[in-house]
């Protein structure tokens, strides 16, 4: 892991580890879901852990095996950009 220094801006407080994230308790039925059904959309309150956490859970699931890619977006984005 790469050393980097803590900007100013930083609050400890504002952290939380992933396990504290309200996405952790939901991560087998998310796997389970992603697993079964071809789309799934997932709505969360911000800072929830929705864009951060479910890729690694899909990392550390295999689906990144053989050279495959997760790539996570945000709706708004993507009609921002048509």
């Amino acid at each position: 892991m790469a050393d980097f220094e803590l900007s100013e801006s930083f609050i400890p407080a504002l952290h939380k580890p992933s396990s504290l994230l309200p996405i952790a308790r939901h991560r087998e039925a998310l796997l389970y879901l992603i697993d079964t059904f071809p789309v799934v959309i997932v709505v969360g309150q911000t800072g929830s852990g929705k864009t951060t956490q479910i890729p690694q859970f899909l990392e550390q699931a295999g689906w990144c095996n053989d050279g495959k890619i997760v790539a996570v977006t945000q709706v708004g984005w993507l009609f921002n950009q048509v």
